[in-house]
């Protein structure tokens, strides 16, 4: 009897052994998965304060860029209306150099009308006639929507007009031959090449047309790379 319990003490304590140690293995796993739980909860924690400040931040970036946008846009149309308001100046400027100096040829015209020395009225009527092709620069300026370039083909068939009614000759009326292509250039260059024009048409007009029954000016311009080439030429003598 004595051994029988002895032998059922120590299976009894076996058992308790055995449970000990099934409850400190479950103890221990409770423990982690406590302590998983509580990792991923603040990991969960730091990854939303972390996309919430991400999200604030672009919110407050995209507020910047918003005011932005309208302080840009508020600028550029500041920046339209001076544009605007050059560019009306700058017409307005060319249309009262050109009103000017069509005034000063009208009165160079009506001086010379006056005169009996034909080598003082022929060097008014010169004058008269170089006013008169800068009038017209200004005058292509003042209708076109560029403020700093003129087309140069249009110009010239404008400046032969215009000094073909200057010299009056309406019963022999010279005819141009316009080959310049369309052609941008800066008012400086066109105003030199308009003076240039001035003196070979004028050329043209008194001394090549005396005998020659359908007088013909013609033009000519060519790109060639790094320059360009005007040809001018008349069906006169010479």
């Amino acid at each position: 009897a004595m051994q029988l319990a002895r032998i059922n003490l120590e299976q009894q304590e076996d058992e308790n052994r055995l449970e000990a140690r099934s409850f400190e293995t479950v103890r221990r796993n409770q423990q982690f998965a406590l302590v998983s739980v509580f990792v991923a909860l603040v990991a969960l924690i730091t990854l939303t304060i972390f996309i919430y400040r991400n999200l604030r931040q672009k919110q407050k970036a995209n507020k910047i860029i918003s005011l932005q946008a309208i302080d840009l846009k508020a600028q550029n149309e500041i920046i339209d209306l001076a544009l605007k308001e050059k560019e009306t100046l700058l017409k307005e400027t060319h249309h009262r150099v050109k009103n000017n100096l069509q005034l000063v040829s009208s009165l160079l015209q009506l001086q010379t009308e006056n005169m009996a020395d034909e080598a003082a009225k022929n060097a008014l009527l010169a004058a008269q006639r170089r006013v008169l092709s800068i009038a017209t620069v200004h005058s292509k300026l003042y209708g076109s929507e560029e403020n700093e370039a003129i087309e140069f083909s249009a110009f010239a068939s404008d400046l032969v007009m215009r000094l073909n009614s200057a010299f009056g000759n309406s019963e022999q009326a010279v005819h141009f031959t316009n080959r310049i292509p369309v052609t941008y250039l800066p008012l400086d260059t066109v105003v030199l090449l308009g003076l240039i024009l001035n003196e070979l048409i004028t050329n043209s007009y008194k001394h090549a047309f005396k005998e020659v029954a359908h007088p013909t000016i013609t033009a000519t311009m060519e790109d060639t790379g790094r320059m360009f080439l005007l040809r001018y030429s008349d069906n006169g003598p010479g």
